[in-house]
C-alpha cells in the first residue's frame, strides 16, 4: 500500500470513511503513511456526543489536524451530534465548552452536506433556554434531521445573519411525541428558505391545535365545508362546484409529509383517544387530496405499528443519515410513503358480541 498514489489512497478513503467515524479512526491507527493520506477524509463523516470532555478533546484533535498540513485540509461532509440531558441543566453556560463546539462549527461549516441533531431529554422536559453555538451559515449544507428539537433559533446566535442554512433542501422534524411543532416551523422556514422537502414525524394527534398551527406556519387555508352533522341548507348558499378550487401553493416548498404517533389500538375502548386521532386523519387527508394544491405534494404517513421511544428514533435517524451519505433516500424513501391514504384502524368487535 506504500507505493500506491496519494490520489489513489485519498479516494478509496472517501469512500471507506462513510459511517459513523469509526473507519476513519481506525485508519489513523494503522500507520504514519495511512494517517497522513486518510487526514482529509478522516472526519468525513462524524457522530459526536457532545459532552464536556468530548467536545473539547475532539475540537482540539480537530484543530491540530488542520494546522498539520494546510494543503490538505480535513473536511467534514457529514456530522451528527446528540447534546446530553445535561445541556438542560446548564452546560451551556460552560465557556470553554460553548466556545470550543461554536469554533468547531464554525470550522465545519463551509464542507458540511447533512446535519443530524439529536437533543436528549429527560422524561418530559423540553428546553426552556438557548444555547447559541451556529454563528455562521452553513453554505452547502442541504440535509437536516433534527429530533427534539423544535425551534431551531435556539441553537442560533444573535449576531449570525439569517439564513443559517442557505442551501438546504430537505428538513426533517421529529417531534418524538413530546413537542408541539407550532410557530416553531416558520423558524425553520426562515432558516432553510430553498427547502423544497419538509417531514414532520411523531406528531402528537392529541394536540388539537397543531393542524391551524402548521396551516398558519405555511401561510395555508382550507376553504370551510358544510359539517355532514349539520341540517342541510338550502342549495344557493352552497359553492359551485364548476368554480374551481382556491388554489394552495408554498414559495420553496414542494414536498410535505406528515406522520403521527401510533394509532389508538383496536379493540380498544371508543373515547377521547379514536375522535382526536380520526379529527387528525381528516385533516391530512383532505389536505393531501385538495385538488387546488399547485406545484406542492402532501403526504400523509401511515404511522409505525407501535410507539417508537426517544432512543428508538434516535437510532432510526441516525439509520436514514447513514443511508442517505452513501446515496440512499433514507426517510425520503417513497417506498415507505407511497401509501398516502391514513385511515383510521378498523376496531375489532369483542368476541361474543352480538351482531
Amino acid at each position: 500500500m506504500d507505493t500506491f498514489p496519494l490520489e489513489t489512497l485519498q479516494y478509496i478513503f472517501s469512500f471507506a470513511c462513510l459511517d459513523d467515524g469509526l473507519t476513519g479512526c481506525s485508519l489513523s491507527r494503522v500507520s504514519t503513511t495511512i494517517r497522513s493520506a486518510a487526514r482529509t477524509t478522516r472526519f468525513q463523516s462524524i457522530s459526536l456526543y457532545a459532552n464536556y470532555e468530548h467536545v473539547i478533546a475532539f475540537a482540539a484533535l480537530y484543530k491540530a489536524q488542520c494546522a498539520a498540513s494546510p494543503e490538505q485540509h480535513p473536511r467534514m461532509w457529514h456530522l451528527a451530534i446528540n447534546f446530553p440531558a445535561l445541556l438542560v441543566d446548564g452546560l451551556c453556560e460552560i465557556p470553554q465548552w460553548r466556545e470550543d463546539l461554536r469554533c468547531l462549527f464554525r470550522t465545519v461549516a463551509r464542507d458540511l452536506r447533512s446535519l443530524l441533531i439529536l437533543v436528549d431529554i429527560e422524561g418530559d422536559r423540553t428546553l426552556q433556554h438557548s444555547w447559541p453555538v451556529f454563528d455562521s451559515p452553513f453554505p452547502l449544507l442541504q440535509d437536516v434531521t433534527a429530533v427534539a428539537l423544535s425551534d431551531i433559533g435556539m441553537l442560533v446566535d444573535k449576531s449570525a445573519a439569517a439564513p443559517i442554512f442557505p442551501a438546504a433542501t430537505h428538513i426533517h422534524l421529529v417531534a418524538t411525541a413530546r413537542m408541539a411543532f407550532s410557530h416553531n416551523i416558520c423558524s425553520w422556514l426562515i432558516h432553510a428558505p430553498r427547502s423544497t422537502h419538509l417531514r414532520i414525524s411523531d406528531i402528537n394527534y392529541w394536540n388539537r391545535g397543531f393542524p391551524k398551527d402548521f396551516m398558519d406556519a405555511l401561510g395555508f387555508t382550507l376553504p370551510r365545508r358544510p359539517d355532514p352533522g349539520m341540517q342541510p341548507v338550502r342549495r344557493s348558499t352552497h359553492t359551485n362546484p364548476s368554480k374551481p378550487p382556491r388554489p394552495i401553493t408554498h414559495p420553496h416548498l414542494r414536498y410535505v409529509a406528515l406522520q403521527s404517533i401510533v394509532a389508538p389500538a383496536p379493540g380498544g375502548r371508543c373515547g377521547t383517544g379514536w375522535s382526536a386521532y380520526r379529527a387528525f386523519t381528516t385533516w391530512a387527508n383532505r389536505l393531501a387530496t385538495y385538488k387546488g394544491l399547485v406545484n406542492l405534494e402532501v403526504v400523509p404517513v401511515r404511522p409505525f405499528a407501535n410507539r417508537l421511544s426517544y432512543v428508538q428514533w434516535c437510532k432510526m435517524a441516525k439509520e436514514r443519515w447513514l443511508d442517505r451519505m452513501s446515496g440512499g433516500l433514507g426517510c425520503w424513501d417513497t417506498d415507505a410513503v407511497e401509501d398516502v391514504q391514513l385511515e383510521p384502524r378498523t376496531r375489532r368487535r369483542p368476541t361474543g358480541a352480538r351482531s
